[in-house]
């Protein structure tokens, strides 16, 4: 009679780093349940492991920009990388590129994220979800 424990034999999974060398890393199924539900991406460089994250933002846009925009009253922007106000008004000024005189000056338009002014020269972060609004110089009498 012949009797092998299964049980107490590891899984491996290979992993590629950038610099191209091969590893294996023992892996439970939970372990791998847990990574197939995760949210990001992962990258390995220089054997540090960093998350790539993207986030989406709805922009509200009112009076010169929306006409800037090709009268759109809302764009849904997705950001990679930097999640803050100056990569939004980067990315909507590579996008929109009649925005870009707007957008690019903080004198020319002013930023409201969810519902709140920010400061001129103040950069805030983004998450998921959040809503920002353009909201150019008001004139009149």
């Amino acid at each position: 009679f012949f009797f092998v424990d299964f049980t107490k034999a590891a899984r491996t999974e290979h992993i590629y780093t950038d610099n191209t060398s091969l590893s294996s890393t023992p892996i439970t199924p939970s372990i791998r349940a847990l990574d197939k539900k995760r949210n990001y991406q992962e990258k390995n460089t220089a054997n540090k492991a960093y998350r790539i994250m993207s986030i989406t933002v709805k922009v509200l846009l009112f009076a010169s920009a929306r006409e800037a925009a090709g009268n759109v009253s809302s764009i849904n922007c997705t950001l990679d990388g930097e999640l803050n106000t100056n990569a939004l008004r980067q990315t909507l000024a590579n996008q929109y590129p009649g925005l870009a005189s707007l957008v690019l000056d903080e004198s020319n338009i002013t930023l409201a994220l969810n519902e709140e002014y920010i400061a001129q020269g103040e950069v805030k972060e983004l998450t998921n979800g959040d809503v920002v609004a353009l909201i150019p110089p008001i004139s009149g009498g």
